[in-house]
């Protein structure tokens, strides 16, 4: 079930059928991407890190206080909470409380969604009319227990165990939520299988509550866009549910309704219920869904192969619909007029809620709205595209995950334009240009980072009308590593090389579409390196090439860089998170190169909290552990400390011993450009979002949530508030830390052995081309020298007068003249 059983994989030319057969066999050499996995890691290996889907979440809905008030209320009915009060006569500027019938209603403007707990446990008249805000906390509330609940098909990690304080701060012991769980699980940190981060898999979590907190403004938007006319709720649904309004939302979801029916054709087989009998029938966790789905090579189904081997346990969600709706469909049967009754409508148009379960765009059950019920989003996997299965040697091959890279990536074909067509001459410099990208997926620039004066990536870093608040970065910064600019053929022809194997002495920019940054590679003394030399090779004769190194300097913070936010808010990182992502803040993500890769050594202990209020917090830090062993062998279950002696901690003097292991490189045959291999090694790292309620409003809301759990981070406002955007599950982990969360390479052959010999064979003919011409030129020399030589000679004679040579033989009376 690993990767590498992908590659045998065979398409009939004439049924386009697949086979497979054989042993595990490694990745073919590909021309675009090689990608192999270390052999201790498996696919079906487990790894808990923060989960990079829900901080998109809260990057649109601020932070899980506020996320949980707008799953009940809209946006502007949160906002007022500020305002809540009892003076909402003439002259007041107070809100008043909500009815139910105004509660996420868009067009109710002018009330408050409750009070929150600090202004309502002081101000008695308030508790005859308001709703405190603590109620939405109390763990057995249908928001708190459907985020817990969705949080555990999720992978999510456990917070809380029954008897500990609930979160309302009533000071009551947890029993079970309103689900009949005895454990509370948080979205935020996640555990997948290293097959599911590296292809994509399913949220249930996305799925409902973005959707359900979104769902009055996208009735607000169907309302403005349509002559003020107001949509059913059940229509507005499906279109946000199926991607239609993704471009007016500020998170979006795609084609949730589609893809959820995809996964069910991979997971529902893995689903079941308990009896009628038992207590959790009438329960979401009574009707669960497990396992994995079959691998991709046991299947030929496109989009089977997609999702092959995801955890299926986020179908549930999906599942329980069918014990839901079946309710709803058995109640109106005898109560059709119900109110708190209302008949579930799936989101793609089908009925499948009576068997299998989809993704509901409506449906109430005792008073619970269903809406995004059984919904699941699309997670993005790292390496998505990079599924070859069905491949095979031949000329005819199929190339499945070429053709469905644009279904895995969750985007449209990408396309690009790449300056080929420089001016002819010598010396342009628009020559330093060719083969950059000057359009990326039909864009020429895209934000990258916005620099607003602030180290870390906010919620509301939004771009403003001033040009100077967002750096835009353009798309033809960067080369694919296919080939760069030549340098031409060198003078050197004392042996059989085409050049001496020395790059251009200038920055050679590769584009990383990780990162869409720029990183520059240099083969130069003057970064700090030795000249390095390597080789590619043809059939039976090799070239010359120059490795070219990543520079450290393209993670470093300078005065010329500012603007692009390079080493923010460390040295060896570029923040990258203003762009990234489904939701319209971003996410605080950061590029850089693997283990932070001299950077700064704070990166690796972040144990400094001065980025927070209260000086009493410490701690709090991270530590980075790697394999001491070779990449060849498996170094075993990591255990923290002496016990373990195959881990060892990631330290600066790390990074200078294994150097060579760390750093991207390619070789270029420099004469020609053409790069002959690549091996890019870059990671991205995840924060948590902070709070701070003196920069950010939203974060005010919250206040009471450190008074009670002791999330004491800020002080500012006079009252406790939480560490970071995390402030209900998790109040006390400090925002702003750079968990690192993954590192990959890519490696890639780009010149063939075809291509080499073609050079070879230039080289030889052009070795020949100048033995013959030395040959001749020699020859013509020593001709000329000879001819010069008895000319230069004559000529110095008559110039010179000199007398004839007269020679007398003996007895001879006269001398005879030679003339």
């Amino acid at each position: 079930q690993d990767t590498p059983l992908t590659t045998n994989m065979k398409r009939s030319s004439t049924d386009l059928s697949l086979e497979w057969s054989g042993t595990q066999q490694g990745l073919p050499s590909h021309p675009l991407l090689e990608a192999t996995m270390p052999p201790h890691l498996s696919m079906s290996d487990t790894i808990t890190n923060l989960s990079p889907a829900f901080l998109s979440a809260m990057g649109a809905l601020n932070d899980e206080f506020n996320l949980i008030l707008s799953l009940s209320c809209t946006a502007e009915q949160v906002v007022n909470i500020d305002s809540a009060g009892t003076d909402s006569g003439p002259g007041g500027a107070d809100k008043a409380q909500c009815t139910a019938s105004q509660m996420n209603d868009f067009a109710e403007t002018d009330c408050a969604c409750c009070m929150l707990h600090s202004e309502y446990i002081t101000n008695l008249p308030a508790q005859a009319t308001f709703r405190d805000c603590n109620e939405f906390l109390d763990d057995s509330s249908t928001a708190m227990s459907t985020l817990s609940l969705l949080a555990h098909y999720d992978g999510g990690v456990a917070v809380k165990e029954a008897g500990e304080a609930k979160y309302d701060g009533s000071g009551d012991a947890f029993v079970q939520t309103k689900y009949e769980q005895t454990t509370i699980y948080t979205p935020l940190v996640q555990s997948h299988t290293v097959n599911d981060i590296t292809f994509g898999y399913p949220s249930a979590t996305i799925g409902k509550l973005v959707s359900s907190a979104l769902l009055s403004t996208a009735e607000k938007t169907y309302y403005d866009a349509n002559d003020s006319t107001r949509g059913d709720a059940v229509d507005v649904a499906t279109l946000m549910l199926t991607g239609e309004m993704d471009d007016a939302l500020p998170f979006r979801l795609g084609n949730a309704a589609a893809y959820t029916k995809k996964v069910a054709a991979v997971c529902y087989s893995s689903c079941e219920a308990v009896d009628v009998g038992n207590s959790l029938y009438d329960s979401p966790l009574g009707w669960t869904c497990s396992g994995n789905a079959p691998g991709r090579y046991e299947t030929d189904e496109p989009d089977e192969i997609a999702l092959g081997g995801i955890d299926c346990m986020p179908y549930s969600s999906t599942y329980a619909t069918v014990m839901q709706c079946s309710a709803i469909d058995t109640h109106l049967s005898t109560s059709p007029g119900d109110p708190e009754y209302q008949a579930c409508v799936c989101a793609d148009g089908s009925s499948d809620w009576a068997a299998e379960g989809c993704c509901l765009a409506g449906g109430m059950l005792d008073g619970e709205d269903l809406t995004g019920n059984g919904c699941l989003y699309e997670v993005d996997g790292i390496l998505g595209s990079t599924n070859y299965a069905g491949t095979n040697d031949s000329e005819d091959r199929v190339n499945i995950g070429a053709a469905i890279q644009s279904y895995i990536a969750r985007e449209r074909s990408s396309t690009f334009s790449r300056f080929m067509c420089p001016a002819s001459g010598s010396g342009l410099p628009e020559h330093q240009l060719f083969n950059r990208f000057e359009t990326i997926e039909g864009q020429s620039s895209y934000d990258m980072y916005y620099a607003t004066g602030r180290p870390r990536i906010q919620q509301d870093d939004k771009m403003t009308t001033s040009a100077s608040d967002v750096y835009s970065l353009s798309a033809s910064t960067g080369s694919d590593i296919t080939y760069f600019p030549p340098k031409g053929m060198s003078l050197e022809t004392d042996h059989n090389v085409i050049s001496s194997g020395t790059a251009r002495l200038v920055p050679h920019p590769v584009y990383v579409t990780a990162g869409k940054v720029a990183v520059d590679f240099m083969n130069d003394k003057d970064t700090g390196y030795a000249v390095q030399r390597a080789k590619t090779c043809g059939t039976n004769e090799c070239l010359v090439a120059a490795r070219m190194k990543s520079v450290d300097s393209s993670f470093a913070r300078s005065d010329a860089t500012d603007a692009m936010g390079r080493g923010m808010p460390f040295d060896g990182l570029q923040p990258i998170g203003h762009g990234d992502g489904p939701s319209d803040s971003g996410r605080p993500v950061y590029f850089h190169q693997p283990l932070y890769l001299n950077g700064d050594a704070e990166l690796l202990s972040q144990q400094n909290n001065t980025h927070v209020d209260s000086a009493t917090v410490s701690g709090n830090g991270i530590q980075i552990y790697r394999p001491v062993t070779s990449e060849s062998s498996d170094p075993g279950a990591f255990v923290v400390g002496d016990a373990n002696p195959n881990y060892a901690l990631v330290q600066p003097s790390s990074w200078a011993s294994d150097d060579g292991n760390l750093r991207s490189y390619f070789d270029i045959e420099p004469a020609t450009g053409i790069v002959a291999r690549s091996r890019m090694r870059f990671g991205k790292s995840y924060s948590l979002w902070e709070c701070d309620p003196e920069s950010n409003s939203h974060c005010q809301r919250a206040q009471s949530i450190g008074d009670v759990d002791g999330g004491d981070c800020y002080q500012s406002t006079g009252l406790a508030h939480a560490c970071s955007s995390s402030n209900v599950m998790t109040p006390k982990v400090i925002g702003g830390k750079i968990m690192p969360h993954h590192w990959h390479e890519e490696f890639t052959t780009g010149a063939s052995k075809e291509e080499v010999d073609d050079l070879v064979k230039f080289v030889g003919d052009r070795t020949r081309a100048v033995l013959w011409y030395r040959v001749w030129w020699f020859t013509s020399f020593c001709i000329f020298l000879v001819a010069f030589m008895a000319l230069f000679q004559t000529g110095c004679f008559e110039q010179r007068d000199m007398p004839a040579v007269v020679v007398q033989q003996k007895g001879e009376k006269e001398p005879k003249s030679l003339d």
